[in-house]
């Protein structure tokens, strides 16, 4: 018998009660003429299958042999349409579940704002709102796409363009703001200072008059590129631009731990399947993830009918139990990660970082569970900062040079 019609069609499980000899005559004789499958024996005597129709074929052959047969199981599709087609309240509910589902998927379930963000993206949201465009709405009484980007356009002017996208149960309104170039504001007359003691390396002026050499040193607040050109008795003030790089020390002080703490996949990878809808989570297969830490991979699938995507998805995690395990460091991988934390610190607390000339550990202390050094630097970096010209210098302003 094919798998199929097994399946679609129906079939009986029939027990045949008699010794054995008189149960071998009768299978000897109707398996000439009828079709069986899965014979076995059993505790309660010897089992086969047939097709339902021809149930009634094996009562003449099974009184003449001795055999009495008793039907013990219905299977097969047949037989389950007809218990299903006895149940209509079943039907009645598979119906209604699709065709709320059809409503569902035609309303119009989230309305995003891409492009803006606050009062303009509110401003978007009211507008969408006011023409109709809001999440319960059906999605057959909204216009056109084209026409909703002309009503919205009209509604904001500030907007240079507007597009309306809808994808499943997901509208998204992307708005395009006019910008407007802002002239370029001019900065006031000022000059370049130090704004610490520093050895100069090298500059680069684009608007001023360097006064200072390579190789000089400098202190807090002296002018290294004055705002002040031309000669003294007309001096023009501008604003003076530029970098002018110093030589500069710091000293870092940094505490390093010597153990660490790893983490290793040890336990067995587990599943764990769920359902989101909207912003809750139903766990349908395996176990929440255990208190400590896990590495979690998910993979996401979100229901779609036709076209329309809705608020439904289906998440698998693959769990990966992590195990905390402190280990000591050695003396020397400790030194190093302590220069490592001496260097991240001294980008942080420098200005422009640009070169780092020396590196000198003034102080090393090694314990059983932490390692202290303290280093001293000194970097390349740009010193200047602007400073106002004095008013008392008599310089006429002038413009951008």
């Amino acid at each position: 018998m094919e798998r199929r019609d097994r399946l679609w069609g129906a079939y009986a499980e029939v027990r045949l009660i008699g010794d054995r000899s008189a149960v071998g005559r009768f299978l000897t004789r109707v398996a000439a003429d009828l079709p069986l499958w899965d014979v076995r024996e059993s505790e309660d005597g010897l089992r086969i299958v047939v097709r339902a129709g021809d149930v009634k074929k094996l009562r003449r052959p099974a009184r003449e042999a001795g055999v009495r047969v008793r039907i013990v199981g219905r299977r097969g599709g047949a037989f389950w349409i007809s218990g299903l087609l006895r149940r209509p309240g079943i039907i009645a509910g598979v119906f209604l579940f699709f065709a709320l589902f059809a409503v569902l998927s035609n309303l119009i379930w989230f309305v995003d704002v891409a492009g803006v963000t606050g009062e303009e993206a509110e401003a978007v949201r009211a507008a969408a709102a006011a023409l109709g465009l809001k999440p319960g709405r059906p999605a057959s009484h909204l216009p056109e796409p084209a026409a909703i980007e002309r009503a919205l356009k009209a509604r904001l002017p500030w907007a240079a363009w507007v597009g309306v996208e809808r994808t499943g149960v997901r509208v998204t309104i992307t708005a395009v703001p006019h910008t407007v170039r802002e002239k370029d504001a001019v900065p006031p007359p000022r000059h370049l200072v130090a704004d610490r003691k520093a050895v100069i390396v090298d500059y680069v002026v684009a608007r001023g008059r360097p006064v200072v050499r390579r190789g000089e040193v400098v202190e807090p607040g002296q002018v290294l590129v004055s705002g002040l050109i031309g000669p003294p008795d007309r001096a023009l003030a501008v604003a003076a631009d530029g970098k002018v790089y110093g030589e500069v020390w710091y000293d870092v002080q940094v505490t390093v731990p010597r153990k660490r703490a790893l983490f290793t996949t040890r336990e067995p990878e587990r599943l764990a399947v769920a359902v989101a809808l909207g912003g809750r989570r139903l766990l349908l297969y395996g176990k929440p993830p255990a208190s400590g830490d896990v590495l979690v991979d998910r993979r996401r699938w979100r229901l779609a009918f036709g076209p329309w995507s809705l608020p439904v998805a289906l998440e698998i995690d693959r769990l990966r139990p992590l195990a905390r395990e402190t280990i000591d460091i050695s003396e020397e991988a400790a030194l190093r990660a302590a220069l490592q934390a001496a260097r991240a610190e001294l980008y942080r607390r420098g200005r422009d970082v640009q070169e780092i000339r020396a590196e000198t550990v003034l102080q090393r202390v090694i314990e059983d569970d932490k390692v202290y050094v303290s280093v001293h630097y000194g970097v390349v970096e740009d010193i200047a900062r602007p400073a106002p010209i004095d008013a008392a210098d008599g310089a006429r302003p002038g413009g951008t040079e």
